[in-house]
């Protein structure tokens, strides 16, 4: 329950992308790890992943943050066996295409799964993701992620900021 509060509190910063843009980020919906900010405000459409070494001021919220939080194991490393990388688990896909990424998933050492499980640490939203499964994910932990956010992971073992 204090989870779900924490993800309803409002978080507003100032950010600079990889390009060097900056812009101010308002989200309604977000959870957080030692590394990464990631949520939505109530008009988005995707959860999207926010640095937080890119992030300039905290304009509102900063004090729900856990600065001193130990950092979280990489989200991604080849190197990793199966069993401590976590699972992954593809929505919103037509068939083919959720085969062909959930192939790809387990060649690059991520377990699949058919349901958002406790040990849950990415959910691929496609074109056509349901907000029930993405809600669910988002409460087990998971990182949402698109399918080019993926595949940019599986390139450099980072969460891209690309959507």
């Amino acid at each position: 329950m204090a989870a779900e509060k924490d993800s309803l509190r409002l978080l507003s910063f100032s950010y600079r992308d990889s390009k060097g843009n900056v812009t101010e980020r308002e989200l309604t919906h977000w959870k957080e790890t030692s590394v990464y900010i990631q949520g939505r405000a109530e008009s988005d459409a995707f959860y999207r992943t926010f640095r937080k070494d890119r992030v300039i001021e905290y304009l509102c919220g900063a004090q729900h943050l856990s600065f001193d939080r130990a950092p979280p194991p990489p989200p991604y490393s080849k190197t990793l066996p199966t069993d401590v990388q976590g699972q992954i688990l593809f929505t919103g896909f037509k068939s083919e295409d959720r085969i062909n990424l959930e192939n790809l998933a387990a060649a690059n050492g991520l377990r699949v799964v058919k349901t958002p499980t406790k040990n849950l640490a990415f959910l691929c939203a496609g074109y056509n993701a349901g907000w029930t499964k993405i809600e669910a994910a988002v409460g087990k932990g998971a990182f949402i992620l698109s399918e080019a956010q993926l595949l940019a992971m599986f390139q450099t073992g980072e969460i891209s900021e690309v959507s």
